[in-house]
Formats: structure tokens, C-alpha cells, sequence
């Protein structure tokens, strides 16, 4: 039986282990990691889905974030396609889509060896037999994060971008970053540090970018993007606004001045503590002297 499998990239390693016991069970798995270099990514795994007889969903909560997984999904239901998730991590049943909710899952997060093979060869034993496909085909989706694949164009032009078209590309990235699909929110990321590396990008862009950045990305995503500076200073300034040109190094200067107001605080607090310290020592007797010299205790 040929098998699709669908899967988020965050789930590559529990779909390796699927891809893996359908192997051993005498059935032949699909994963997009057989693709090559120059094909068409998309249309390769939509041709895939058509001459599947089952699509095999790796059901986790970032499979259900994510556009591309969904998509699939979709699109070998509107085949007739029969669909069967395997469950790779803790869900809530009843929050599923519908078109998965119907469908009875097989579960591989037991650690199970034995049970979850079983599972899933009586699983692929009960679905019915694959239907031909419609004739016509339905249309095919669009490709999955393709307005990223325009703002990367965009991003990578050689001309200069204006004012307007900087700050409209950071808006759609902030929103790709704040994404609940992971995909999307990676792309996004990434494009906000290319971005933020071309040589023409406004200060305001710049501070933008960093806002985003700083209120939204994850460490994991915001130490990715460590290193990427602004450009000079622009000259061409947008009609009616006014943006501050770039300045090189101004982010530099002003972690040089946190650190110096971060001593200068620090100073200024021992100094109080020891002075207090001497404040509260205990005082010996006050010692007087005579007029021929001689001391004596006050």
C-alpha cells in the first residue's frame, strides 16, 4: 500500500519512527525528505497525495498549527483519499477538526513498541479500498507561506526600498511571526533579519524591527537574529515623513551608555553601604589632653 505522510517539521522525528514501522510492515511510506534539489516542492507532494492510497497524519499540536499540514490534509480529502492519524503527542481529542474527528486515531504514544505496530497494521487493514480519483481533479491549493516567498523577492531586490514599502513589509512579517503555525512563524523571522540587514533601511525600520523582535520572538529566535545591523543613512527622504537616517553604530552607543549608568549606580550604592557601616561601628572613649601633654580619658 502506498502511504503519504504528512507531518510538521517540529514532528520529523516521531514521523521518521512511523516512516520507519511502515517500512517494516511491508508498506511503502512517502515523506517530502525524498525530494531533490530543482523539483517543484509543492507539486511533487501534491502528485504524491494523488497516487497515495492512504494519508497517514502525523497528529500533534504543531501539525494542526501548520498551513502546509493542512492543506494536504484538505487536499486528499477532496480527492477521497482515506485519511488515517497517528497521534505523536498529547492532543485534546475533541478540539479536532472536524474532518479528523470522525476518523479513529491510532495512538504512538504509548512507547509501546509492540502495541502501536499492531495498532497500526489493524488500523491500515480496516480502511476501506482506495477510491480512483475524480475526474476532473480539484484544483490544487496554493502553495503553502507563498506571500512569504513574495516578501523574500521583495526583500532581496537589488533597487532600494522606500520608506512606505519598509514599513508595510515589517507589518506582514509581524504577523507572520505571530503566527500559531510554526512554519510561517520561522520564515518570518528569518525574513525580519535579512530585512534588517539591507544597507537603505530607515532608523525607524530599524526600531520597528527590533520591537517585534523584542515582544514577540523567542530567545531561541532572537539569538538567530543576533549580529544583524542596520545600513548608512539614508538620503532620499519619503515625501511628508521624515524618518531619522541610520546611524551607524547607535545601537552599540547605547548599550556603551547603559553599562557606564549601570557602574555609576553601582558605585553610588556601595559608597551608601560603607558609609552607613561606619555609621553604625561602635565608638571608643573620647580621649582629652592635659596641658603638659599627658592623655587622659574625657
Amino acid at each position: 500500500m502506498k502511504v503519504f505522510v504528512s507531518y510538521a517539521r517540529d514532528d520529523k522525528p516521531a514521523a521518521d519512527h512511523v516512516v520507519a514501522r511502515l517500512a517494516e510492515i511491508d508498506h511503502q511510506p512517502w515523506a517530502d525528505e525524498r525530494l531533490s534539489g530543482g523539483q517543484r516542492w509543492w507539486d511533487v507532494i501534491l502528485v504524491a497525495i494523488q497516487q497515495a492510497d492512504v494519508v497517514v497524519i502525523i497528529l500533534s499540536p504543531a501539525s494542526l498549527a501548520s498551513q502546509a499540514c493542512r492543506l494536504e490534509r484538505d487536499y486528499a480529502a477532496r480527492l477521497g483519499k482515506n485519511l488515517l492519524p497517528v497521534k505523536v503527542a498529547p492532543i485534546s481529542v475533541s478540539a479536532l477538526p472536524a474532518d479528523l474527528s470522525s476518523v479513529q486515531l491510532v495512538d504512538f504514544t504509548t512507547n509501546d513498541f509492540g502495541s502501536e505496530t499492531a495498532a497500526l497494521v489493524r488500523a491500515l487493514n480496516r480502511l476501506p479500498p482506495a477510491r480512483p480519483l475524480p475526474h476532473p481533479l480539484p484544483p490544487s491549493p496554493p502553495t503553502p507561506l507563498s506571500y512569504l516567498s513574495n516578501l523574500n523577492d521583495r526583500i532581496n531586490l537589488d533597487g532600494q526600498l522606500s520608506y512606505e514599502e519598509q514599513i508595510v513589509i515589517v507589518n506582514q512579517l509581524q504577523n507572520a511571526v505571530r503566527s500559531e503555525d510554526l512554519d510561517e512563524r520561522r520564515g518570518g523571522v528569518a525574513l525580519l533579519g535579512r530585512l534588517r540587514s539591507r544597507r537603505d533601511l530607515y532608523a525607524d525600520t530599524a526600531q520597528q524591527i527590533e520591537r517585534v523582535q523584542f515582544t514577540v520572538m523567542t530567545p531561541a529566535f532572537a539569538a538567530s537574529m543576533a549580529g544583524h545591523h542596520g545600513g548608512p543613512a539614508r538620503t532620499d527622504m519619503p515625501a511628508g515623513h521624515h524618518p531619522s537616517p541610520p546611524t551607524a553604530g547607535a545601537s552599540k552607543m547605547v548599550k556603551t551608555l547603559a553599562w557606564i549608568g549601570g557602574v555609576v549606580v553601582a558605585l553610588i550604592v556601595l559608597s551608601a553601604i560603607a558609609q552607613g557601616a561606619s555609621e553604625d561601628a561602635p565608638q571608643g572613649p573620647a580621649v582629652c589632653q592635659d596641658a603638659v601633654g599627658n592623655l587622659f580619658s574625657c
